[in-house]
């Protein structure tokens, strides 16, 4: 692991949950976060995309049990020490902020916002590319 940093989660009862998260090497971050964006924004994105990125993510994420470090590299790791959704997605947001300068204090929810803000005209070029390519063929 990468500067180690041990961090405590609240699940939703209250209860803390200690993971230590890590840096992830250039290479797996660039993939991770050029991914992140699109794979997870509404009716646009890809789930099962989106799902495969976070999961590299959390595999730089470990646990102790019985004095032993433990990867979250699968599913079922995951399920076992994430003991709801919420845990999870802090988990992650703990990992983006940690590996991502940009995204530490509240940058984050700008970042979120321009984006948001440019979705419409985003997706109002490629209908409007896309309608005139098959008014085309339509003719």
């Amino acid at each position: 692991m990468i500067k180690p940093l041990e961090v405590t989660i609240k699940d939703q009862e209250d209860t803390g949950h200690r993971f230590i998260i890590s840096k992830v090497p250039a290479i797996p971050m660039r993939e991770i976060i050029a991914g992140y964006p699109l794979t997870s924004l509404p009716k646009l994105g890809d789930y099962k995309a989106n799902e495969e990125i976070m999961l590299k993510l959390i595999s730089y994420v470990e646990i102790v049990k019985d004095g032993v470090n433990i990867k979250l590299s699968t599913r079922a790791l995951i399920d076992n020490h994430c003991t709801d959704w919420e845990v999870l997605a802090k988990l992650e947001k703990e990992m983006l902020q940690y590996n991502c300068s940009f995204l530490k204090a509240g940058i984050l929810s700008g970042l979120i916002n321009s984006i948001k803000d440019k979705i419409p005209n985003i997706a109002q070029s490629i209908l409007k590319q896309y309608l005139q390519q098959s008014s085309k063929k339509s003719k």
